[in-house]
């Protein structure tokens, strides 16, 4: 038996997350990739970026029943992820439950609800059932949106659709809208990050429908935050006849998204894919829409930005940064040459809440879908973002790891990964990588949340990797063996984390909200969970391992110590076993 210590890497992940925060290293790289036309025609690893303009949905069609992407190739729109899984003759069979629930059937939904919410019936002052002429209509008798020092006239419209499913969720499109910044709120509600408006904050140059009034319908999330802002049943015709004229414009397509949590990173996945799914409804493409934080951004884990920007902010934007609503309207206020009582927004999609998402339906029974086209098109989309290998599609990035060149991230300050493997190993082929995700505190990473610790952890921990040095040893595996015990809190960014992931073949761990990252997990992996009491019956990591494969799951009953070892050890055998067959068979 021979063991190896394997030196850990982080430069790919480091680099990355420098070129987001727009530092030196950054900005040249940035400068390298600009083309004579201004515009970046290559993302920080040579891909081809789309600039492709807006999308249908922006250009006011809602006809999507050919479901076709703009540009299928393009790595900036999310929907082009979709699209291309959705070409996969797996999901053909697919029962519509789950074809509804965790389907294309999802996006579909989206695009067959679209709604508008201006009425442009007859006005009831008309006296006539019907309009005699167009200049009767609802639509001529609202005030103009005028622009300073220009003629032009701009028009308000809004867009919705609403999917009624585990709660209400509703993605929300205007043109034009106008905000008044004296109502901008600036701090939040305690014990919140919401910073919804006060009603009368936000002005739509139509007569909304009754049908808008119906709160109950409309969730939360920057629907919530638009509703806020309109809702005022004092609009009246007479209101609605006087002007408008915009202080500045926002030109740039913006998406909006007041998010549900930024402290644990179970419900930040929630909100990144909710968001993957919102931009991929309307077929955004990141390359020409800035997405715009409508909460507080106070608080939370520290790189939680960082991650944002890798996945949804433009590689070409000078300030390569997920930006606050008060942030646009002080470079707003910043530009201007006199005070700004407005602002205009030309195109402003509004995101929809993350309570309830593919992640955590079904939570409380096993799902009995096979999987998802549309977590794996998430899950695809961002590993590709961070130059990651693939799940599910042809990847850009070399699988072709062997001890040479298979790094390993590794948390600073702590011991290296081992590298476990006798004289019959084939070193030229990737070693199986076994990772334990603690919730134990440590000196690097102090957890306030104490709960589901486990007791044992480190006697448990050597007891486990000389079983499977022992069973490897003896069985003459044709692969290495690394075992690593890992708080993921140890690493400084959830970029690596997702990347400690996606290089584990097998994860084992207690309940908690770390095994959300078991998603990025090649598909052919394993899953073990630890559940303690207070979990029982919890079924969230089950779903997830069987939407985002399926991957292999296995269950274990432990305590606040684990005292059944040996079931432990029989069951970790036994993954192992069954995901050495399953990368030998790709």
């Amino acid at each position: 038996m021979l063991t190896n210590h394997i030196t850990g890497y982080r430069e790919k992940v480091q680099a990355l997350v420098a070129m987001d925060l727009n530092d030196d290293q950054g900005s040249e790289n940035y400068q390298e990739v600009i083309g004579f036309s201004g515009q970046a025609t290559t993302d920080n690893y040579g891909r081809p970026i789309d600039n492709g303009q807006e999308s249908k949905w922006m250009e006011g069609y809602n006809n999507y029943s050919d479901m076709e992407a703009i540009n299928e190739d393009s790595l900036s729109r999310p929907y082009s992820f979709l699209y291309k899984l959705q070409e996969d003759n797996a999901f053909s069979s697919i029962s519509s439950f789950c074809d509804e629930r965790y389907g294309f059937d999802v996006i579909r939904n989206w695009r067959r609800n679209v709604k508008s919410f201006c009425d442009d019936s007859c006005p009831s002052t008309s006296g006539n059932d019907q309009c005699d002429t167009l200049e009767n209509s609802v639509s001529t008798e609202v005030g103009y949106i005028h622009s300073r020092n220009s003629p032009e006239i701009s028009k308000f419209s809004m867009e919705c659709s609403m999917i009624h499913m585990d709660i209400p969720e509703n993605l929300c499109h205007t043109k034009n809208l106008v905000l008044n910044l004296d109502e901008l709120p600036q701090e939040p509600k305690r014990g919140s990050i919401d910073m919804f408006l006060v009603p009368g904050s936000t002005e739509a140059k139509c007569k909304l429908k009754d049908s808008f009034y119906d709160h109950p319908s409309w969730g939360f999330g920057g629907s919530m935050w638009l509703y806020s802002g309109l809702e005022s049943r004092l609009i009246n015709e007479e209101s609605l006849a006087q002007n408008v004229t915009c202080d500045a414009w926002i030109e740039e397509d913006l998406y909006l998204i007041s998010r549900y949590d930024t402290g644990n990173v179970y419900h930040i996945h929630q909100d990144l894919i909710q968001a993957f799914i919102g931009l991929a409804a309307s077929d955004m493409n990141i390359e020409t829409t800035e997405i715009v934080f409508l909460d507080s951004n106070e608080g939370g884990i520290s790189s939680l930005n960082s991650l944002w920007t890798s996945l949804f902010s433009s590689k070409q934007r000078s300030q390569n940064q997920i930006r606050t609503i008060r942030d646009i309207v002080q470079e707003a206020q910043e530009k201007s040459q006199v005070p700004l009582n407005n602002i205009c927004f030309r195109s402003a999609t509004f995101g929809f809440h993350a309570g309830v998402t593919l992640f955590s339906r079904e939570k409380a029974q096993a799902t009995s879908c096979g999987g998802s086209v549309v977590l794996k098109a998430y899950i695809d989309y961002v590993l590709s973002r961070l130059n990651l290998p693939l799940n599910f599609l042809p990847s850009t990035v070399s699988e072709n790891f062997t001890v040479d060149t298979f790094k390993l991230i590794t948390p600073p300050n702590t011991p290296e990964p081992t590298l476990f493997y006798t004289d019959q190993t084939d070193l030229s082929r990737k070693p199986l990588v076994v990772t334990f995700l603690s919730r134990n505190p440590t000196k690097n990473a102090w957890n306030v949340n104490t709960l589901r610790k486990i007791g044992n952890e480190h006697s448990v921990m050597l007891q486990l990797q000389a079983r499977l040095e022992s069973h490897f040893s003896q069985a003459y595996f044709g692969r290495a063996l690394v075992f690593r015990r890992v708080n993921p809190a140890d690493l400084p960014t959830m970029q690596e984390q997702i990347a400690l992931a996606r290089e584990s073949d097998i994860i084992i761990g207690p309940h908690g909200a770390s095994l959300i990252y078991t998603s990025f997990m090649p598909s052919y992996g394993g899953v073990i969970e630890l559940q303690h009491p207070t979990r029982r019956f919890n079924y969230q990591f089950y779903n997830i391992a069987a939407l985002s494969g399926p991957k292999l799951y296995r269950q274990i009953d432990i305590g606040d110590s684990i005292r059944n070892i040996r079931a432990v050890e029989s069951v970790l055998l036994d993954t192992v076993e069954h995901v050495l067959r399953r990368m030998d068979n790709q």
